[in-house]
């Protein structure tokens, strides 16, 4: 009958192997050389045959010892990776997103609700700041993947979809055509509020901002005040405004692509399974899509 044979045997043997000494073996295993004796008397009583023996002051492999040698490095190999590769997971059992307050509110509930109910274990942590922030910190490896805007011309990360920038307000907002056009929105740094300002001086369209802050619960109720307008991505009108494009003078909006990046750590596997989510979870939409319905 076949008996399983102890990983530790195996690593005594081929330390024993790489030495060719029993003392120097016994120094790197932190063991007695009568410990080492005893795992090679008990390995070969296991296999049935000398694996070792002694030709002047070195130990030498015998035939069966170097027929097993190789069996014994692929076996000690398979078991140190299966218990790197699991502590990893354990290590890895945070996943940390940089994102936007608006994306944090709107957009990423519904895929973190489907990636935590499968992978309950999972701890997710949801950094809300400015891109660039964010792509810094990625890059410090303080982050494990940042969702984002770009600008059609930017090759930032992958792109998860695309999505008119539309101009939102108040059913009762009202703008003057020559007036300048009050507009609130996220601090500078935020790629929306960099095209809502370049379409409005390309086309000599006066502005001034009324109202600015991190919070998207805080743009959203300046909005639905209708003081203020602002140029927010289609999904992300809040519930109750109107896309007022073409009204007022307003100018025409780009479109802006939905992007993630990633951290250089792709062996990450709870980090790779939410990335999967994110793709199946922000894919192409067409039309206003569902998640915008925020209630304030």
């Amino acid at each position: 009958m076949l008996q399983n044979i102890e990983t530790s045997l195996l690593r005594t043997f081929a330390t024993i192997a790489e030495t060719r000494s029993f003392t120097r073996s016994a120094q790197l295993l932190f063991r007695t050389q009568s410990a080492i004796t005893m795992q090679m008397q008990k390995l070969e009583d296991v296999l049935g045959c000398k694996l070792t023996y002694k030709s002047g002051r070195t130990i030498q492999l015998t035939n069966e010892g170097e027929a097993l040698l190789p069996y014994a490095l692929e076996i000690l190999r398979l078991n140190d990776a299966v218990q790197s590769d699991i502590k990893s997971m354990r290590r890895h059992s945070e996943i940390r997103v940089g994102t936007s307050d608006d994306y944090a509110v709107i957009l990423l509930p519904r895929v973190l609700e489907a990636f935590t109910l499968e992978n309950p274990d999972i701890t997710m942590t949801i950094h809300c700041s400015n891109r660039d922030q964010n792509i810094e910190k990625l890059k410090k490896g303080e982050l494990d993947m940042v969702l984002a805007p770009s600008t059609l011309g930017e090759q930032l990360g992958e792109t998860l979809r695309l999505e008119r920038l539309v101009w939102a307000g108040a059913p009762e907002t009202q703008i003057g055509h020559d007036a300048p056009v009050p507009l609130t929105g996220f601090p500078v740094g935020c790629i929306c509020r960099d095209l809502m300002i370049q379409s409005l001086n390309q086309n000599n369209r006066q502005w001034r901002f009324v109202y600015s802050s991190n919070s998207i619960v805080s743009i959203h109720s300046a909005i639905l005040s209708g003081r203020v307008v602002s140029a927010v991505e289609e999904s992300t009108v809040p519930a109750g405004a109107d896309i007022i494009d073409g009204k007022f003078g307003l100018p025409s909006l780009p479109q802006v692509k939905i992007s993630v990046l990633r951290g250089t750590d792709r062996s990450n596997r709870a980090c790779n399974r939410f990335y999967e989510h994110l793709k199946a979870g922000l894919g192409p939409v067409s039309g206003r899509s569902a998640e915008a319905r925020l209630v304030s």
